[in-house]
């Protein structure tokens, strides 16, 4: 499992979390072999959305056959719905060259009561996603796993590849209940 925090990029054969995302764009690549995560914080920014591309094609795992592309958001992150959601995604595809669906799914904090969102994505056996309320509960520790797991928080004259990161989130307190639901293709 990864816990993928703001700006940063990771793989993984079965899971990935996004531990807070309030305003922000989780944004999952899937392909055969696993599940390739994007945490998108703030306003987008082509060079992050290219060093992700990149994080993914140059990986081992990234050549494996496409299966979806999956975004995942607070309703606060577009006020133009569905249509601006895409919009974000069609970006991230194009960087990846990938032409297959985009499926996404967005919920309301305000109307929920919540601060910020845990979003729990699985592969395998089934594919499946969830979304709960999340106190922001987390601990970091030292990168296990440094191909897997980057940041693409980067200087914009900086190239657009994703940088190591020393620590990573390895451990965030669950403290809402799982709801599961099926993202629908925009």
């Amino acid at each position: 499992m990864k816990y993928v925090g703001m700006w940063e990029v990771a793989f993984d054969e079965n899971n990935v979390a996004f531990p807070g995302l309030g305003n922000c764009h989780g944004i999952v690549y899937v392909n055969d072999d696993g599940l390739f995560a994007y945490h998108l914080a703030g306003t987008r920014k082509q060079y992050e959305i290219d060093a992700f591309a990149h994080f993914v094609t140059a990986h081992p795992h990234g050549g494996a056959a496409a299966r979806g592309l999956y975004g995942y958001c607070p309703t606060n992150r577009f006020t133009g719905g569905d249509r601006e959601h895409k919009a974000e995604l069609k970006l991230i595809a194009a960087a990846l060259n990938y032409n297959g669906k985009i499926y996404g799914y967005r919920w309301d904090i305000e109307q929920l009561g919540w601060g910020t969102t845990f979003v729990d994505v699985h592969f395998k056996p089934a594919f499946m996603s969830s979304i709960e309320k999340f106190e922001d509960i987390k601990e970091s520790a030292t990168n296990p796993s440094p191909a897997d797991h980057k940041s693409a928080h980067l200087n914009p004259n900086a190239p657009s590849v994703a940088v190591n990161l020393d620590d990573v989130m390895v451990y965030a307190l669950r403290t809402g209940t799982p709801t599961f639901f099926s993202a629908k293709e925009l």
